[in-house]
């Protein structure tokens, strides 16, 4: 436990720019960094990241507080600024895993103003993903949920990614002969959007492949059907629209 390196800087849109990070060695497994940062132009702002590391578990939280800022944000004064991020990976059995990162920040304008990098300034779309995840030798499944917001002032308000709430996915696969695997892929999802009109989307394909090949080369003719339906919609509830059609490919290759 003890002080940090501090640091100090200036900009015309900011001022005086001073940070002084205090490292706290709460236990052996996990530990925080407090950071008060003072802008001379817009207040005092809190920063803060909290690690941790269990035998199942393993995240971070970070996140910043600037109380009334002193400068208007969008023709507003005293606006509360905030950015806050959480990620973690938590197994749960042999085959499954919890896993989240979950983002937010105050408004559109955050980034812009308090960057101090290219990477930091140039994010436009903040996403926020957790579900739970599972995996085995032939296949995989998840139950997820995402979500966008939008963090520049470049991008007009309701012009983000549809959220997907929830998303199931499954996906198995096996060989059944030799030079042969079937397999299947299913989706089943729901999108939502404050502006663009949401439904629910199935999608079901299954296929068999026929994989050959030695040491320098592979040729892999696959076989399928892909059946996608829509319903739900939100501008025609009762409205439903679906495809149904077979695949066909061909993956070859070489090494040299």
């Amino acid at each position: 436990t003890g002080v940090l390196a501090p640091t100090i800087g200036r900009d015309d849109r900011n001022g005086l720019d001073l940070r002084l990070p205090v490292y706290l060695n709460l236990a052996p497994n996990y530990d925080a960094t407090i950071s008060p940062h003072w802008y001379s132009k817009r207040g005092l702002m809190l920063e803060g990241e909290f690690r941790y590391l269990t035998k199942r578990s393993v995240g971070q939280f970070n996140g910043t507080y600037l109380p009334g800022d002193d400068l208007p944000v969008n023709g507003q004064d005293g606006r509360d600024r905030s950015n806050l991020s959480f990620r973690d990976r938590t197994t749960l059995s042999r085959h499954w895993f919890f896993s989240a990162d979950l983002n937010n920040v105050s408004d559109k304008f955050y980034f812009s103003d308090f960057g101090d990098s290219i990477d930091y300034t140039s994010i436009s779309l903040l996403g926020s993903t957790a579900g739970v995840y599972g995996r085995g030798r032939y296949w995989s499944a998840s139950v997820s949920a995402e979500s966008w917001q939008i963090a520049s002032p470049l991008l007009a308000d309701g012009s983000e990614p549809y959220r997907r709430l929830p998303r199931l996915q499954a996906w198995a696969s096996k060989p059944i002969a030799p030079h042969v695997e079937a397999g299947l892929g299913f989706e089943a999802v729901r999108f939502t959007h404050d502006v663009l009109s949401g439904g629910n989307r199935v999608d079901i394909q299954p296929w068999l492949r026929f994989p050959f090949g030695g040491a320098a080369w592979y040729v892999t003719p696959q076989l399928g059907w892909r059946y996608t339906s829509y319903s739900s919609l939100d501008d025609r509830p009762d409205a439903s629209a679906s495809r149904s059609l077979p695949i066909a490919s061909l993956d070859a290759g070489a090494f040299f």
